[in-house]
């Protein structure tokens, strides 16, 4: 996943690695989450993670174009089609966006 975002977006991709974990324990205090997983992502990263109110999913981006991609996210979850986009956070290095797990048999 790192070597794909550095070659994605080599003059974003330093600093966004050396934030990334720590902006990630920042969200997991927030939301009082425990990651479970990192899941599989080929240009951000991606941790599934529990709270006492069911599973969030965590996603991490460099991409310039990451808000607009949180934008049709929440779009998607407004029609009904797509998990419940809680927050997405612009950083000095990219976006978060955190949403609802979604697993095979839950609704």
């Amino acid at each position: 996943m790192v070597s794909n975002v550095r070659r994605r977006w080599p003059d974003r991709a330093d600093d966004w690695t050396r934030q990334v974990e720590d902006e990630l324990h920042e969200l997991c205090v927030r939301y009082k989450a425990t990651p479970r997983r990192v899941l599989p992502a080929r240009y951000g990263f991606v941790v599934a993670a529990d709270t006492a109110n069911g599973g969030l999913v965590v996603r991490a981006s460099p991409d310039p174009d990451g808000p607009n991609q949180a934008r049709v996210a929440a779009a998607l979850a407004d029609l009904g089609i797509a998990p419940t986009v809680h927050e997405a956070i612009n950083t000095d290095t990219g976006i978060w966006t955190i949403l609802d797990e979604v697993r095979p048999a839950h609704p």
